[in-house]
């Protein structure tokens, strides 16, 4: 029995390549780490800038926050945070009728806002104080 099959961008190891970045959904996610979390840029421009209005947070209680709501807690979980990035090590993207869905494996790389000693580095050499394991 065969299964339907459509094209799928898959990459691995890919940190910040040209390559990775042509296609349209990755670079996306380029920029929205570069000025959503790296810099925090982008977080006084409305969510939608950014998110779709249907974006939805999940919570670690359970709860499902939609739209605004869910674009400040997201935020609002990022206050302890001066700084954060994310190195991909693997990615899948696939067209889907009204746009991309996706799964990616990396590195989430932070800097709080009360400094302490920078342990970790990403793949651009940049120092960070905590790294863990990230799914997106």
């Amino acid at each position: 029995m065969s299964f339907p099959t459509k094209p799928c961008f898959v990459a691995t190891p890919m940190g910040r390549s040209a390559e990775t970045l042509k296609h349209p959904a990755m670079a996306f996610m380029r920029g929205f780490t570069t000025e959503w979390c790296e810099t925090k840029a982008a977080q006084s421009e409305p969510y939608t800038a950014w998110l779709t209005p249907d974006f939805e947070l999940g919570t670690s209680d359970g709860k499902r926050l939609r739209g605004e709501a869910g674009a400040k807690a997201f935020i609002d979980a990022t206050r302890h945070y001066a700084s954060s990035t994310v190195d991909v090590d693997v990615c899948y993207m696939e067209e889907t009728a009204d746009g991309y869905a996706g799964l990616a494996l990396g590195k989430l790389y932070i800097n709080l806002a009360v400094p302490g000693a920078k342990t970790c580095t990403d793949c651009m050499g940049r120092e960070w104080e905590l790294c863990v394991s990230a799914l997106g």
